[in-house]
């Protein structure tokens, strides 16, 4: 064994990390406070694709803007008081929605998606959970075909990075949804992607393969961690209970509660906190569609999964600890219903979960400046189901100290530091 770490976060990335470190070599403890991949990585559509490469501050974002400042978008919602209290990142956010910003993004995004895949397949492989997978695409559907030319800057992206797609058409659309009423009229066909029908079974079974080979998982909550003398001590709550774990390497993957354990370093990452929902439905004719796809003008994302089909919504900008009613869902659900009929009630309860996300739209991986040891993998706002095994796979790499595939320095920490 190299030595001990501990990778705190049970979500896709944090699993991942924790998988990747100890096939080399490394004694890993993970510790999650809920149970694995009921947070972020549970409540997501389940696509793996690298149609997801365009960051959603790009130039289309300014002709959208007029229709959010009303607070009543499915798109997009917002509490007032929380932007303002994050100004400094809205600003940020705003300022990088632009065509050179928009082109570096894609392109660092495009290193992780173009080999989120093949990972992806090796690990579902070794987890034995590869009959989850379908290599099927997704669809990005609109009602009105004047709509669809929205959609240009889009595929510019794709055909500038390579991303295979097909424009379709209403009997196109047809042919490969035929459980959908014929209300799209236009859309495309995302054929770099593949998706999962449940994105927190995988997880876990990846959890479950890591604890196979030898690996450790606590479940609690990470009250402190700090550096003593030259350890690092994870200071966990379970219960009533309290306990340390001791390691020569941290690895942060939090996702939206790594800001709470940098505190004791004097860092701070600029990220806000985009709060997702999802209902499961079983359709009326019992018949689920064969792919997620993507309602663009009604803002709603549905995938077929082993529970009926997933109904997500849009995002809602407020704070992580702050309850919300599913206002964005309850919006969408007569849209839905046209595209699909579905019925009344709900067959899971109400999923709710909060997405870290970063002014420039890219995931936080490296070295935290100043503090040897200590490593960061959050802030993959809605791409870290797709991304995590190859985020965790590099960050592996540099933390033996070697080179990992692709340039790592879009990713870093550093770039946030002022």
């Amino acid at each position: 064994m190299k030595g001990k770490v501990v990778v705190i976060g049970g979500g896709m990335v944090g699993v991942c990390c924790a998988w990747f470190l100890l096939k080399r070599g490394w004694q890993v403890t993970l510790v999650e406070r809920r149970e694995i991949g009921v947070e972020t990585s549970y409540g997501n559509a389940g696509v793996i694709t690298r149609g997801s490469i365009l960051p959603l501050n790009n130039p289309r974002l300014w002709k959208s803007l007029p229709g959010y400042l009303g607070n009543h978008s499915a798109a997009v919602r917002y509490d007032p008081l929380y932007l303002a209290r994050h100004s400094w990142w809205l600003a940020r956010f705003l300022a990088n929605a632009r065509d050179e910003q928009t082109l570096r993004a894609a392109a660092a995004l495009n290193e992780l998606m173009t080999r989120a895949l093949p990972v992806h397949k090796a690990l579902m492989q070794e987890a034995d959970v590869l009959p989850r997978l379908r290599e099927n695409g997704w669809l990005k559907l609109y009602r009105h075909a004047e709509r669809f030319d929205s959609s240009a800057y889009e595929r510019r992206i794709y055909d500038h990075f390579g991303v295979s797609y097909q424009i379709v058409e209403r009997e196109q659309i047809q042919a490969l949804e035929p459980a959908l009423q014929p209300i799209f009229n236009k859309g495309i066909l995302v054929t770099d992607t593949a998706s999962v029908d449940n994105p927190g079974a995988v997880v876990q079974a990846y959890a479950a393969a890591f604890v196979a080979q030898g690996g450790v998982i606590r479940q609690g909550t990470v009250t402190d961690a700090r550096q003593v003398g030259g350890e690092f001590v994870v200071s966990i709550q379970q219960g009533v209970n309290s306990f340390a774990e001791h390691a020569d390497q941290l690895v942060l993957a939090a996702g939206p509660w790594s800001n709470q354990l940098l505190k004791p370093y004097g860092w701070q990452l600029p990220i806000c906190y985009e709060r997702g929902s999802h209902y499961h439905y079983l359709p009326q004719a019992g018949v689920l569609p064969h792919r997620p796809f993507y309602d663009v003008e009604s803002a709603y994302v549905m995938t077929p999964t082993d529970n009926g089909v997933r109904v997500t919504s849009g995002s809602h900008l407020l704070d992580i600890a702050r309850q919300a009613e599913p206002l964005q869902l309850q919006q969408v659900l007569p849209r839905v219903q046209e595209a699909l009929p579905l019925a009344s009630q709900p067959v899971s309860p109400l999923w709710q979960g909060n997405r870290p996300s970063t002014p420039d739209a890219l995931p936080i991986l490296g070295a935290l400046p100043g503090v040897p040891g200590v490593w960061l993998a959050t802030g993959h706002q809605h791409v870290g189901f797709s991304t995590g095994p190859v985020s965790a796979k590099a960050l592996a790499a540099l933390i033996d100290g070697e080179q990992p595939e692709f340039d790592m320095r879009p990713f870093s920490p550093s770039r946030f530091r002022f």
